[in-house]
């Protein structure tokens, strides 16, 4: 799905226990796209105060759930083929062929 294309990652978030200039981005992200992501003490707990679920996008065993709503059995393929549809280029990030 990704192979081959130029992403603009910065690394992986740890909240207050992994690097400052991460944790700011991800924190005062608009919106985040959560790509198998298990929301849990272990991975937030020491920051999940910091993130607001409410404007996050969360896909997980064929769920996306966007604020408060749900919506199963869809397919990762099918989300990121009408994401990618949607969305525009991003700074110097090359348009979708």
């Amino acid at each position: 799905m990704f192979a081959g294309k130029v992403l603009p990652l910065i690394g992986t978030y740890l909240g207050s226990a992994g690097e400052a200039h991460i944790a700011h981005a991800i924190e005062s992200a608009d919106c985040l796209l959560m790509l198998g992501v298990i929301v849990s003490d272990t991975n937030f707990g020491v920051s999940g105060r910091n993130i607001d679920m409410r404007t996050s996008i969360r896909v997980l065993d064929r769920t996306v759930v966007f604020g408060h709503h749900l919506y199963p059995e869809v397919s990762l393929e099918a989300l990121i083929d009408a994401l990618t549809e949607l969305a525009a280029p991003l700074g110097h990030a090359a348009p979708h062929p």
